[in-house]
């Protein structure tokens, strides 16, 4: 998002606006120019900020556009433009061909846990685990070692072993795996400067022992648990949820959905909320929303 998103808010701006084919170049232009983050900046306040800036940077170039402001009309392929700043592709012939054939949000899921998704296959798989030992009457408190092998982005990315926040231990695998087998699901309320901080958390943490395997695919997570008695339990994450080969359901979304929203204006108009925003394609008025939300704040006081 940080590398890409100001130029694609720029296009999805610049197409509401009916910018004329000059003025979408120079949109991307100017929005190429405004690229930001960096790898450094996860786990910290900067991280989130890369997103935001990104949209705002991208209706700003599209703004700028329309209204006369001067760019290069080759701001992504010319010689010294953004390809050849991010990439060391020369080519980029087939990307371009592809345009208007491939379309990557296609691809796109909803992520079922709100930390780096390189490490969503990791949770799933101890969230199993953690199953598992409950049917079999074993007590996640006797938990000896706990295993990861994994693609290597994963230890690139999140190969924090001792995150003192919430935000910091979204990107880090070693609390996510304690996080995942203690509480049986990762969602904000996990994610929190107390849980990451919390003494079983971390006691758990760090028998969190996790290798690289270029064989694997990205998503893809071969994870263990072993209890004082020694038996270990396995489990092979091929495709994890909330993958392209493996979406939430309608009713895991909805759970989600009521979770994160619920916390921020209430169960009542969170139940409301779903059954508006999943309904939308058969609406004739999206309006309708909006007032009713504006409606019950006026009512709730």
């Amino acid at each position: 998002m940080a590398t890409v998103g100001s130029i694609g808010a720029a296009v999805a701006v610049g197409k509401i606006l009916d910018l004329k084919l000059e003025e979408l170049q120079k949109a991307i232009s100017i929005a190429a120019i405004q690229v930001t983050g960096m790898h450094d900046s996860f786990g910290i306040d900067a991280k989130p900020f890369h997103v935001g800036r990104a949209a705002q940077n991208g209706l700003m170039a599209a703004l700028l556009a329309k209204n006369g402001f001067s760019a290069s009309l080759e701001g992504l392929e010319a010689e010294r433009g953004w390809i050849h700043v991010v990439s060391t592709r020369e080519n980029t012939t087939a990307e371009f061909e592809a345009l208007g054939e491939v379309w990557e949000i296609e691809r796109n899921t909803f992520k079922p846990f709100p930390c780096d998704r390189i490490i969503h296959a990791a949770i799933d798989g101890w969230i199993q685990i953690r199953q598992l030992a409950l049917e079999q009457n074993f007590n996640i408190s006797s938990i000896t070692n706990v295993t990861a092998r994994t693609h290597p982005r994963v230890l690139f990315l999140t190969d924090d072993p001792e995150p003192t926040t919430g935000l910091a231990g979204k990107f880090s695998v070693y609390p996510a795996a304690a996080i995942a087998l203690l509480y049986g699901k990762a969602t904000p309320s996990q994610f929190t400067d107390d849980v990451v901080q919390n003494s079983t958390v971390i006691g758990l943490r760090e028998k969190v022992h996790v290798t690289s395997d270029d064989t694997f695919e990205e998503l893809e997570e071969f994870v263990s648990a072993t209890f004082e008695d020694g038996t270990t339990l396995e489990v092979h994450v091929e495709h994890t949820i909330g993958s392209y080969e493996n979406p939430l359901t309608a009713e895991q979304l909805k759970v989600k959905f009521l979770d994160q929203v619920g916390t921020a204006i209430g169960d009542s108009r969170a139940e409301q909320a779903w059954l508006t925003f999943s309904t939308i394609a058969n609406a004739t008025d999206v309006g309708d929303a909006l007032r009713l939300y504006r409606s019950e704040a006026k009512t709730s006081g």
